[in-house]
């Protein structure tokens, strides 16, 4: 079947060039006439130049159409009728000059053969301009059709973020705002052990983490319902906020930062969430007795670039190259919504190094300008440690 298809898909492909030879052999076949039935005296008269001059404008007009569509991506499907428009216009105008042609005779030879020619050549142009014109209404016709699909799917696409949104509002928020207010009610009240304070503040703390990450995915769906609007943003001051952040969470965990004066990049309070989600990731999945996270932002004068490096144990390599996927491998949402917030940002992730040593990530966001006055106003948006 599927070669079928490819000797199909060939065959479509290469009647553009067998109905320009058509057009182009008109012309040739005048020549030929005048020459065999006339002698080579005959072409340098003023009608066989008149007539080759008629013939190969129609072909003109057949081959400049034929480039047009091909410049334009006309579907291989759709040139079987383009062709069926050509050759039978020009069948049929010369069927019709033939009858004329039988009726009133010019008593010369070559003159009849001329006026068949010339006939054939004018309807096969004739073909092209009406096949054209119901080409291009035909593709008109597809492309309200797609965007009538697209509107449909784009109204459904937004009643879901809607259920959804409203699901983890009022489902999954509020049990996990219950889950906190019970557990910071158990620390204030709590007198037993130190292990199971321990053991409590390590509930109030991740339930308070997954109130966070509830909020940013609420926020990403309706930053997805809307038009995008971002504000400059200074790089330098999310991430000393989420290096702070992290430090305060965790005991064992040591966080040095290369920070320049200022890196600016438009964005919005979702970027805190790009480095959260990779020092969170680095502290998680590093077995030892104490982490040890690097950042180092870089501002060159288009482009921002942040490196986020640990000492853990790296990255499995059959989770690699599906790293950035939604629930890839021990990752969850964390570095899926990672790449979808970099990339909402006009920039992008890799990973850069991993192995027995640790791991590096590599985030580049464009870098914006913004005037000078504005830097210390309200221009700037600091996204805030979350």
């Amino acid at each position: 079947m599927a070669s079928h298809g490819s000797q199909q898909s060939r065959r479509r492909r290469s009647l553009p060039a067998a109905v320009a030879l058509l057009a182009i052999g008109l012309v040739v076949v005048q020549l030929g006439v005048n020459a065999v039935f006339g002698g080579l005296a005959s072409l340098a008269a003023f009608e066989t130049y008149l007539g080759v001059v008629l013939t190969g404008l129609f072909s003109l007009v057949v081959v400049a159409g034929l480039l047009w569509h091909r410049r334009n991506g006309l579907p291989a499907d759709r040139y079987p009728r383009l062709a069926g428009w050509v050759v039978g216009s020009g069948v049929g105008v010369l069927a019709l000059n033939l009858v004329m042609i039988a009726a009133w005779s010019t008593g010369s030879f070559i003159q009849d053969a001329a006026w068949a020619i010339q006939a054939a050549a004018m309807g096969t142009a004739a073909g092209m301009i009406f096949g054209s014109i119901e080409a291009r209404a035909i593709e008109r016709a597809l492309l309200a059709e797609r965007a009538r699909v697209r509107a449909d799917e784009a109204e459904a696409q937004r009643e879901w973020l809607e259920y959804l949104n409203g699901l983890l509002r009022h489902e999954v928020l509020n049990t996990a705002n219950v889950v906190v207010g019970y557990s910071d009610l158990l620390l204030q009240n709590h007198d037993g052990d130190e292990q199971d304070h321990e053991q409590i503040e390590r509930i109030a703390r991740q339930s308070r983490r997954m109130t966070e990450v509830i909020q940013d995915v609420r926020l990403l769906i309706e930053a997805a319902k809307e038009e995008e609007s971002f504000d400059p943003v200074d790089v330098v001051d999310v991430v000393e906020g989420e290096a702070a952040g992290i430090a305060d969470r965790y005991d064992d965990v040591v966080v040095e930062t290369a920070l320049p004066d200022r890196a600016l990049v438009a964005a919005d309070d979702l970027l805190s969430r790009v480095f959260s989600n990779l020092l969170d990731n680095a502290v998680e999945h590093d077995d030892g007795d104490l982490t040890h996270v690097r950042v180092a932002v870089e501002a060159a004068p288009d482009l921002v670039t942040v490196r986020v490096e640990d000492d853990g144990p790296g990255v499995p390599e059959h989770e690699r190259e599906t790293l950035f996927e939604r629930g890839s491998g021990d990752h969850g949402l964390g570095l899926y919504l990672v790449r979808t917030l970099v990339e909402r940002y006009g920039g992008s992730i890799a990973l850069e190094e991993t192995g027995p040593e640790g791991t590096t990530f590599r985030v580049e966001l464009p870098t914006v300008d913004v005037d000078p006055t504005a830097i210390s106003g309200a221009g700037v948006v600091t996204a805030g440690a979350t």
